[in-house]
């Protein structure tokens, strides 16, 4: 999770991701950005994202940003909800419709298992939220989709997928009263309700 400003500027190539800036043949999972995310003044390029800034050869998956993105002043600007660039797999992410128009300024994305999302679907006050996971479309909220992400993963790791336990069981998310994390999931149990 992150919550803050993130800001690249002044160089000939920016890059601003709310989880991480510059990433090379990796991996981000299951995690969220609150934070704002700005690339600007670069002369050459501006990239962006919500969780990735740049990403070559980058999954990301079952991440969501609620933060806004922005990317401003070069030859070539990116901003996305997920990532500003990516050249790997943008799976089960979601962004908050108000702040970003695409998921990834440019580069790949699977627009059935990546979409923006409304306050409410987020919120869980809200259960039209449409998502694919493996192959079968569902209807719920922000939580759902993330959680039925970790439970697909999770089943195909106990099936043989996770040999010598390389690769840890993700944590379930949780739905936190409206005065936690603006009441949008969090990963693990959310904290109790204010009195």
């Amino acid at each position: 999770r992150f919550n803050g400003e993130v800001t690249a500027t002044k160089s000939t190539d920016n890059y601003a991701g709310g989880i991480a800036g510059l990433s090379f043949s990796s991996t981000l999972s299951n995690c969220y950005n609150v934070g704002t995310v700005s690339a600007s003044e670069g002369t050459n390029s501006n990239n962006a994202g919500g969780i990735a800034g740049d990403g070559f050869q980058v999954t990301v998956s079952n991440c969501y940003n609620i933060g806004t993105v922005s990317a401003s002043g070069g030859t070539y600007d990116y901003a996305g909800g997920i990532a500003g660039y990516n050249s790997g797999n943008v799976k089960n992410c979601y962004w908050l419709e108000s702040i970003a128009t695409a998921g990834v300024g440019e580069g790949s994305v699977d627009s059935l298992t990546c979409s923006s999302f409304t306050a409410g679907q987020g919120r869980g006050t809200s259960k039209d939220f449409t998502y694919v996971i493996g192959n079968i479309t569902n209807t719920g909220t922000l939580l759902d989709a993330l959680n039925a992400w970790v439970d697909h993963y999770n089943a195909k790791n106990g099936e043989g997928g996770n040999t010598n336990n390389e690769t840890p069981d993700f944590l379930h998310w949780s739905q936190p009263h409206i005065s936690y994390n603006q009441g949008y999931p969090v990963l693990g149990d959310a904290p109790p309700a204010p009195p």
